[in-house]
């Protein structure tokens, strides 16, 4: 749902630094993999980044110097403690959430990803 209704624009491939972790089957697995998308007519930018590791939070940084008054609208999360939860007619397990541990200094923003999370980072433009 969120890839289809924030996904629209110019995909931008991010210059990615991420701290790994081991699994059962490989040494060396990026905990973070993101990519974001730009829409030029409505001013919107959108992250999309999903933390891979799952004991660990992880600091997401993300340099917006190259996107000039751009700033968070929004940090949507979802995640949980059961990885195989899912949703019924009788109850909802699984849901976004807003997020609120993010900060943005000028061109840097910080935010904390969750173990096992997928994330939404929504930003827009300011005239300032």
């Amino acid at each position: 749902m969120h890839t289809s209704r924030f996904g629209r624009g110019v995909v931008l491939q991010p210059v990615l630094t991420s701290t790994k972790h081991k699994t059962e089957n490989h040494d060396a697995v990026t905990d973070v993999e993101s990519v974001a998308v730009w829409n030029e007519e409505n001013e919107e930018l959108t992250i999309f980044a999903v933390n891979r590791n799952l004991e660990d939070n992880v600091c997401f940084e993300v340099d917006l110097r190259g996107m000039e008054g751009y700033f968070i609208k929004e940090h949507i999360i979802v995640t949980g403690p059961d990885l195989k939860a899912t949703n019924s007619s009788v109850t909802q397990s699984v849901f976004p959430k807003k997020s609120k541990k993010f900060k943005q200094d000028g061109g840097r923003l910080e935010s904390i990803l969750e173990k096992a999370s997928w994330n939404v980072l929504r930003f827009e433009k300011k005239n300032v």
